[in-house]
């Protein structure tokens, strides 16, 4: 007996995925960067009417791939897993037809949160001495085409502010309170995050941590008024700036959490955003990451910038020398927490002990960077 068995000949599609590949003589400009790990998954259209996976890959360290295919048969590839982290450049989309065997079936990607519009605007607080002023704009925003500034809340509305952070997908825009002398808290307080429809420019008091059970401090202004021309001396908010209330923010590239920097318990808060915006989130919703301080020498560890890149959260900290009044224990660091781990990785480090430019030409004062001394006008 004789059997004959069909031959299938396995054939290749092949491929490469990366960040501003040169595939094309149109694509974008920039440092090509390979991405490893992305999946790339093969369907045919079964006899039921439905897509079915029959093969599936990940690209390698240098961001190519291959899947074996039978010869002649026509698939639908799809790339990435759906997260939305990377978008498709026009010439290469991220769902293709194609009929084995191919090759160059490649995948030219580029991240959404790191380009802006054809006409980008520049946001900004504004201090406006005293507290509570109705008419006077607290943060502002202005095209970089050079249109005039627009009023997004007043000083009533919000008080100080320092971190911005804008949510592109909800298109929210997020602002939070921080203290500073002469200038008072908006109606949240020490812990406020004030939100701005950046379409209807209407601005609301979003969400006050201290009632998530999360402490951020008092508020120690003293004599502060409307009018923009009063005056105070608002001693005692001298010895809070910098320890209290909120420091740098920032959200993450894909738009699901808000992090925020507490200075008075020194920790990083991570905010998810509940998907409906006319929620607020709950206590679930919120994960501490409390900022390293081991490495901080005759003082404590003052963090306060927050800035998200990639899959890490980056916190700028330094040690301020505080108890020992040691120039030699100032220094700078930047760590990267991993928010999968919640593990914070020291990435950067400089002393603080070099000689400074004097502020005042021609006077005969200390030009070394200062340490943190408390101080009270009485």
């Amino acid at each position: 007996m004789i059997l004959f068995l069909p031959h299938i000949g396995l054939s290749q599609i092949i491929g490469k995925v990366c960040v501003n590949c040169a595939f094309t003589s149109q694509s974008s400009f920039g440092k090509e960067k390979a991405l490893s790990g992305t999946t790339i998954t093969a369907y045919i259209h079964s006899q039921a009417g439905k897509f079915e996976s029959i093969a599936r890959t990940q690209t390698d360290a240098k961001g190519n791939y291959s899947l074996n295919i039978p010869e002649g048969k026509s698939v639908k590839l799809v790339f990435g897993d759906g997260s939305n982290k990377f978008q498709s450049s026009r010439f290469t989309p991220q769902v293709r037809f194609v009929k084995s065997p191919a090759s160059n079936i490649n995948w030219e990607v580029y991240q959404p949160a790191h380009y802006v519009s054809g006409n980008p605007y520049l946001v900004s607080p504004v201090y406006i001495n005293g507290k509570g002023n109705d008419s006077l704009s607290a943060l502002s925003a202005m095209s970089l085409n050079g249109s005039k500034p627009v009023t997004m809340a007043t000083s009533k509305q919000v008080g100080s502010l320092w971190a911005v952070a804008y949510d592109r997908t909800s298109k929210q825009l997020y602002s939070a309170a921080l203290a500073k002398r002469h200038v008072g808290y908006g109606p949240l307080g020490t812990g406020g995050i004030y939100r701005t429809n950046w379409l209807t420019r209407s601005t609301s008091s979003w969400l006050d941590l201290q009632t998530l059970g999360i402490p951020t401090g008092e508020d120690h202004h003293e004599g502060l008024k409307a009018a923009i021309d009063s005056s105070s001396t608002d001693p005692k908010l001298m010895a809070d700036v910098g320890k209290l209330s909120l420091g740098g923010m920032d959200i993450s590239e894909d738009t699901q959490v808000l992090y925020v920097m507490n200075l008075y318990n020194r920790t990083l808060y991570g905010i998810k955003l509940p998907a409906d915006t006319t929620a607020k989130p709950s206590k679930e919703d919120v994960t501490a990451y409390p900022v390293p301080q081991a490495g901080c020498k005759g003082g404590i560890g003052r963090p306060f910038a927050v800035k998200v890149y990639g899959d890490k959260v980056y916190i700028g900290m330094v040690c301020d020398a505080q108890s020992s009044q040691s120039v030699k224990d100032l220094t700078a660091s930047v760590y990267a927490l991993n928010p999968a781990t919640k593990k914070f990785t020291e990435v950067f480090a400089m002393p603080l002990d070099y000689a400074r430019g004097k502020a005042v030409s021609g006077l005969d004062v200390q030009s070394s960077i200062y340490r943190l001394l408390d101080l009270l006008l009485s």
